[in-house]
Formats: C-alpha cells, structure tokens, sequence
C-alpha cells in the first residue's frame, strides 16, 4: 500500500518547520527548515506489516517563536491530504485525530482536536486500520448514504444498493 502525502508548509522569512515522519514506529523521512511551499510524501506500507491500528506520525519540533517574525508568518506543517493509494482520506477522519502539542513558550491545551494544522511542536497522530479502505468507504456511506428517519422514504436496504452501485462505479 502507499499512503501519500500532501503537506502545506507555512514559513517565516528564511525559518521553516522540521518535521519526522513515522508509520508504525519506524521513521520514514526527516526534514530540517523546510523552505518549499509544499511537500508530498510517498510512504510504502508492505500489506503483510499492517497492523490491526497503524499509526501515522508527524512531529513537528524545534520551532522556537524568539527566532522567527511572526508578522511574516508562521512555521507550520498543514496536512491537507492523505491518500491510501488512490482513495482519499476524508477531510472529517483527518480532524478526528489528535495533535499532541509539546509547547514549553505558553500555555496550550495537551491535547488538540479536530485540527490540520501543525504549528506548536508536537505530534500528529493519524490511527487508521489494517483495511483503511473499508473505514474511508464506511464512513463515506454513513456521510453519503444513511438514512435521516424523520425525512426519508427509503428502506436501509436501498441505502446498501446505493452504496454497492457507488462502490462498483467509484472502485
């Protein structure tokens, strides 16, 4: 499997952002003062090392916010897409992981939901399973497909036809 990254990279004048990238445990790529304006990854993810939870890690660290001019801009990792070969990654799945801030200048929230954007040091966490195809394609059926109760005709049974005719056209 490959998982393939879209990241947008926020800088300050000549100060942009280091970031490692692990997959379960094992770092697969380092960068110091990233200077382009994007960065897109490829990780390769034998099928036989997938893990029932496999975890996606990006650790942003030394950012230190005395040597950069905020009124340029910031220093930051933005995750903007995730693809798991050619499917991608629902935005609302990547806002439901966690960001871990490590952030010894002030005061931040241990923990940090529902957000893309890497700016304290810390670390991104994307836990997704052994079969990430049928978690993006669930969630895209309860998104796409379920039914609202109190405002729909249709059986549960013509959901499952509808998603099973989108599955057939879209794979």
């Amino acid at each position: 499997m490959n998982i393939h990254l879209n990241l947008k990279i926020h800088k300050s004048l000549h100060v942009g952002p280091n970031i490692n990238v692990w997959l379960n445990g094992n770092i697969k790529n380092t960068f110091a003062n990233i200077q382009e304006d994007r960065l897109e990854l490829d990780l390769k993810l034998d099928d036989h090392l997938l893990k029932k939870n496999n975890v996606l890690l990006i650790d942003h660290y030394g950012k230190d916010p005395n040597s950069i001019d905020a009124s340029l801009g910031d220093v930051a990792v933005e995750i903007e897409e995730i693809w798991f070969d050619r499917l991608k990654l629902h935005r609302n799945l990547m806002f439901e992981q966690l960001f871990f801030p490590n952030w010894e200048f002030g005061h931040v929230e241990n923990v940090i939901q529902n957000n893309c954007y890497v700016g304290f040091n810390g670390v991104w966490q994307l836990i997704f399973p052994d079969d990430p195809f049928s978690w993006i394609t669930d969630y895209l059926e309860s998104e796409m497909f379920s039914s609202d109760t109190e405002n729909s005709d249709h059986s549960s049974s013509t959901d499952t036809e509808n998603f099973e005719n989108f599955r057939k056209d879209f794979f």
